[in-house]
């Protein structure tokens, strides 16, 4: 089948797999004359029909990569265009084109999904968790000629908490050439790498779930004096809360579980499993109530706010973490 559909939320590894075929499609014919790459939404019928149907310049073969087939639920559309493409996948591929289709996000609830993907070689990038993770990590860093150790590569995932290669591919970059070939340790990530909010949250929630109420509001004043806005604090915590009452309705959860059913980030499900064994669902609903609350309040004109002066609704916050640890 010379028709392939690369689809899924890890982009970083498809576009390095792209990377590495036009590489290899450019020294197995010594050229890239018949190498396109087009946007579906920005073709036209006629344009789509051409870029299908066209012959190999002077060559045997072409590569072609066509992004935003089948559609995501955002994109406008087209049913000329769907015809077009059922049509060509249908009555079968000439030999001379290898076709790639690329969407992350495809609404599979389409007919045109549905009739068109069953007649291509499906590959789904997902993005690695867990052990996996770890290992790109480790694999990274020794291509960009750097060590490190597996406690570093855990304290560096925990720091950034992102589900998205590219940024972790940057921060490698970055340690690498600050080490310049020396092992990368704890002190060069705080050095380098700022952290992600959540992590700094999570310290916050753990003096919460601890019940430790003077800890907790240190805590709060450590994230605020980190840079993180008031409004973002509430925005965190009720989120963190909505997921512990998630959890809380899922009968003995694992993280695998929250991972696979909220999209948590794995570190992220590791702590709220954690957190469930301190906590009592009358208790989180009652806080993420309060929270909701002084969020109201905001809105409303209840709680004064003026972007010099957050003084209030930290002053709010502290008393609903009080009232949560007593």
């Amino acid at each position: 089948m010379a028709v392939f559909f690369w689809t899924g939320d890890d982009v970083f590894s498809l576009q390095e797999k792209k990377r590495v075929w036009l590489k290899a499609f450019t020294e197995k014919y010594q050229s890239d004359l018949n190498i396109e790459e087009r946007e579906y939404q920005s073709l036209s019928s006629s344009e789509l029909s051409v870029f299908l149907y066209a012959a190999p310049f002077l060559g045997d073969k072409r590569l072609c990569f066509l992004s935003g087939v089948p559609s995501s639920a955002k994109d406008k559309k087209d049913e000329k265009k769907e015809t077009i493409v059922e049509e060509f996948l249908t009555k079968g591929v000439p030999d001379d084109l290898v076709l790639i289709c690329i969407q992350p996000t495809p609404d599979k609830r389409t007919r045109f999904y549905k009739k068109c993907v069953p007649l291509m070689k499906t590959e789904i990038f997902s993005f690695p968790s867990g052990s996996a993770l770890s290992q790109w990590v480790r694999q990274r860093v020794a291509l960009y000629k750097g060590a490190i150790s597996s406690s570093s590569i855990s304290y560096l995932i925990e720091k950034l908490l992102e589900t998205n290669l590219f940024i972790y591919d940057v921060e490698i970059q970055k340690l690498c050439l600050y080490v310049n070939g020396k092992e990368i340790t704890k002190t060069d990530i705080d050095d380098l790498v700022v952290a992600h909010s959540a992590t700094n949250i999570f310290r916050l929630l753990d003096m919460i779930s601890a019940k430790r109420p003077l800890e907790a509001i240190k805590e709060l004043h450590v994230v605020l004096d980190s840079g993180e806005g008031i409004f973002q604090v509430l925005y965190m915590l009720v989120k963190q809360f909505r997921n512990f009452i998630f959890a809380m309705s899922l009968k003995n959860p694992s993280s695998q579980d929250l991972v696979k059913e909220c999209k948590m980030h794995p570190f992220v499900a590791k702590k709220v499993i954690g957190f469930l064994r301190n906590m009592k669902y009358e208790q989180v609903k009652a806080f993420y109530l309060s929270l909701l609350k002084i969020d109201e309040g905001v809105k409303t004109g209840k709680i004064p706010m003026t972007s010099h002066n957050e003084k209030m609704l930290s002053f709010e916050i502290e008393k609903a973490v009080v009232k949560f640890c007593t």
